[in-house]
């Protein structure tokens, strides 16, 4: 529990950078402050102080956070302040504008990042090729859209019919041109997988990772060579050297030589064995310590076993990694064809999800000059609480509108603590923190 003493005295020595963050409305800030030193109570003064002076209106003001019950106590917070700031002496303009602000207080945008980009798409929904209509799924809604059409999708996929032809899910402005397998092919393709150890609830997770960053797709690795061919080389080295030591083990029942043994009978004889890919899916048990030294002549040869099983260990490794790297890739580009089938039930539904939002909302603001301005016109002030769990495309849609361009004033007010950076889905971390820093600065 921290020491009310201690917090006081932080307090004092940070009065200074208190008062500016709170009074110097010209200037956009990035404020980092750590965990318990009151850093909403420092976004409510500054809004607090726009709204007193006349600087702008609590109806163009934009207050973001990142979860619904973080707005819903922001937006109290912010008419217990305005209420202590109506006992206090105040001008008449002063007071005047506070009476507004209390009277706007319900319909004031303090809201979610995603309930903002709702805002905006609602806005101009002609421009962002949206719906004019759409509604939002929220969490549940959403896994049930995708737990539907996983089923629908999924028993098409692994269905055995040959004449049956696959649907042509209509292509929204965001859809990629997925490519299709044949039944055989995808059939082959999860065996595999599954003989690799591959769940449904592993396959569901991987496809929850497509649907969250589907934008980000085209930055993902390529595939890396086939690790088949050094592998069979490396195994087969390191068998015929475990076959020449074999005769130097005098008990059968040895650990080493059991295990040995058994190495040497998996190996195929063919290059086109399937094997050799059973060989790398499968793990490869092959403790360092096995063996014991009294059951060898010399007792050398041990350590030359031990030698070989740690090679084998090491080639198994280095090439499972790379076997598992493609096999995940290949199991990306066969789920990207799902993404064509969810949205395409979202727009029947004629509903977005809240990727979606952020990813209209990006490309609106990116590629419409005359929207970004007219939202720069609507909102003199922006202002961001929790910062540090802003991912680079929540970041971005700030950046259009307050800090790309010089023209625009400085009405982008961030607050956080890199240290308390808690969302690791879609690459919220504290290199997008960084980036933001700089560009304010």
């Amino acid at each position: 529990m921290s020491n009310p003493d201690n917090q006081d005295t932080a307090r004092a020595c940070d009065a200074q950078p208190r008062a500016r963050a709170a009074s110097e409305l010209a200037t956009s800030f990035l404020v980092e402050a750590g965990a318990g030193t009151g850093k909403t109570s420092v976004l409510l003064q500054r809004l607090l102080t726009v709204i007193r002076t006349g600087r702008s209106r609590l109806d163009r003001i934009a207050a973001i956070t990142f979860t619904e019950k973080a707005a819903t106590e922001l937006r109290i917070r912010l008419r217990s302040e305005i209420d202590t700031a109506l006992n206090t002496p105040l001008g008449q303009d002063e007071q005047r504008n506070l009476l507004t602000a209390r009277l706007q207080l319900e319909r004031a945008s303090i809201l979610t990042v995603h309930a903002f980009c709702a805002l905006l798409l609602r806005e101009r929904p002609l421009e962002a090729l949206v719906d004019p209509n759409f509604s939002v799924l929220d969490g549940v809604g959403r896994r049930v859209v995708q737990d539907q059409t996983w089923r629908d999708w999924l028993a098409q996929e692994m269905g055995s019919s040959q004449d049956r032809k696959p649907q042509r899910p209509h292509r929204s402005p965001r859809a990629r041109p997925y490519a299709s397998s044949s039944h055989e092919d995808v059939a082959a393709f999860l065996k595999t997988a599954l003989r690799a150890g591959l769940s449904l609830s592993h396959l569901r997770a991987l496809r929850d990772f497509v649907v969250e960053q589907r934008d980000c797709l085209a930055l993902l690795p390529k595939p890396l060579a086939s690790p088949l061919a050094q592998f069979r080389h490396s195994f087969r080295q390191s068998i015929g050297r475990l076959s020449q030591l074999r005769s130097a083990c005098t008990e059968p029942s040895d650990r080493a030589f059991v295990r040995m043994m058994d190495l040497i009978r998996q190996m195929p004889d063919r290059d086109a064995d399937p094997l050799w890919e059973r060989l790398l899916y499968s793990r490869l048990e092959l403790p360092e310590r096995v063996g014991n030294k009294t059951h060898w002549q010399p007792t050398l040869r041990l350590d030359e076993v031990r030698r070989c099983f740690a090679e084998l260990r090491d080639a198994h490794s280095k090439a499972r990694a790379a076997w598992v790297h493609n096999h995940t890739l290949a199991l990306v580009r066969w789920l990207s064809g799902y993404l064509a089938v969810y949205d395409d039930a979202k727009r029947q539904q004629m509903s977005l999800d809240f990727t979606d939002l952020l990813l209209y909302t990006r490309d609106l603001l990116a590629n419409n000059m005359e929207v970004r301005r007219y939202f720069q016109q609507k909102f003199d002030f922006l202002l961001v609480d929790e910062f540090q769990d802003t991912d680079p495309l929540q970041y971005n849609i700030f950046r259009h509108i307050y800090i790309d361009h010089e023209d625009t004033d400085a009405g982008l007010f961030m607050i956080g603590d890199p240290k308390q950076a808690i969302y690791a889905f879609r690459g919220a971390d504290i290199f997008t923190y960084m980036q933001a820093r700089y560009q304010v600065s």
